[in-house]
C-alpha cells in the first residue's frame, strides 16, 4: 500500500512538472531531460512511468480533462440557473487555461503531438465535455433565457475565446484570474442572452 501511494505520488509529480514545463517552453521545446532536471531525478526515472515523451503528454492531457468533468458534472447536478451554469462552467474552464499549478491550458495546441489513437481517446472526452457544454446553452434557449441561431458554432466560439486567453494571460499582469473571469463571462452572457 505504501509502495503503490510512493509510486502515485512520483508520478503525479511528473506530470505536474512537465505539464509546467510544457505551457512554458512547449512540447516541442522541452525536453525528458529537463523535466528530470525540475525534479531532481534521472530521465530513465521518467521513462519508468512514462515509455515516451508523448505518453507523458497524453497523461496531463486526459488527467486535465478527467479531473475538468467531475467538476462540470457537479455544477450540471446543482439547481442553478442556465446562465449561472454556463458561467460556472466558463470560470472554471478559464481556471484551468490559466492556474500555473493546474494541468490545463495544453489541449487547444499541443494536440496535434499526440499519436493518433491517443489523440482519438482525449477527443472522445473532449466531445463529452462539449456536449455538456451544448445541454446547458440547450436548456437556456428552451427557456427562453439565450438567444443562439447555431448551439455547435455558439459553443465553439465560446470555448475559443476561453482557449484564446492562454495565449496572453500572465500572473502578472494587470488583472487577477477572477478579474479576467468576470469580464469574460459578461462578455459571452452579453452575446447570447435573449434581449
Amino acid at each position: 500500500m505504501r509502495r503503490q501511494a510512493r509510486y502515485d505520488e512520483q508520478r503525479k509529480r511528473i506530470i505536474f512538472a512537465a505539464a509546467k514545463l510544457f505551457r512554458k517552453k512547449s512540447f516541442s521545446n522541452a525536453s525528458i531531460d529537463e523535466v528530470a532536471k525540475s525534479l531532481s531525478i534521472n530521465k530513465a526515472t521518467i521513462y519508468y512511468y512514462f515509455p515516451s515523451k508523448a505518453d507523458l503528454l497524453y497523461e496531463i492531457m486526459f488527467s486535465a480533462i478527467d479531473e475538468f468533468l467531475v467538476e462540470v458534472s457537479a455544477i450540471i447536478a446543482t439547481e442553478a440557473s442556465h446562465s449561472e451554469k454556463l458561467e460556472s462552467m466558463v470560470k472554471l474552464h478559464l481556471k484551468y487555461e490559466m492556474a500555473p499549478g493546474r494541468l490545463g491550458g495544453l489541449a487547444p495546441f499541443e494536440m496535434r503531438n499526440l499519436p493518433l489513437k491517443q489523440r482519438k481517446l482525449y477527443n472522445a472526452r473532449r466531445d463529452e465535455y462539449e456536449h455538456i457544454f451544448r445541454s446547458v446553452i440547450q436548456e437556456g434557449i428552451r427557456s427562453n433565457y439565450f438567444r443562439v441561431d447555431d448551439v455547435e458554432m455558439t459553443s465553439r466560439l465560446i470555448l475559443g475565446v476561453i482557449h484564446s486567453v492562454t495565449t496572453w494571460f500572465r500572473t502578472s499582469g494587470p488583472l487577477s484570474e477572477d478579474e479576467i473571469g468576470d469580464k469574460v463571462v459578461k462578455f459571452i452572457l452579453r452575446s447570447i442572452r435573449s434581449r
